[in-house]
Parts: structure tokens; C-alpha cells; sequence
């Protein structure tokens, strides 16, 4: 149920740093 919530954290945590994700 939480892995909704964690799933969309991560998607704009990505969103607003990219590079970090690229690393």
C-alpha cells in the first residue's frame, strides 16, 4: 500500500534532480 506512495516520491525526487539519478 505504502509502495504507491514511495513510487511517486522517487518519480519527483528524480524529476528535480536527474543528474543525481544518472550517477
Amino acid at each position: 500500500p505504502h509502495v504507491g506512495h514511495f513510487s511517486q516520491m522517487v518519480q519527483e525526487m528524480q524529476r528535480l534532480e536527474p543528474l543525481s539519478v544518472q550517477q
